[in-house]
């Protein structure tokens, strides 16, 4: 899942690079955190949100490397 969200947040920030220099179609999908519309900047939030979580807890995730010899 978390892949998936830095895979979409990646794809539209290349994709807005690429129509910016002239290299693709210019259609409807906005840079990543610079929209128009507030529903899809809060879902980019929320997407953002979601990574930050995930990174900020690794050290608690069973199997990890840093969770070793934890005491919870």
């Amino acid at each position: 899942m978390i892949a998936g969200v830095a895979l979409i947040l990646a794809f539209q920030l290349v994709y807005g690079v690429l129509k910016l220099s002239g290299h693709a179609l210019i259609i409807g999908l906005p840079l990543p955190f610079i929209s128009y519309g507030g529903s899809h900047l809060l879902i980019e939030y929320g997407a953002l949100g979601l990574l930050l979580g995930v990174y900020r807890r690794k050290d608690l995730m069973p199997g990890s490397s840093a969770s070793f010899g934890k005491k919870f």
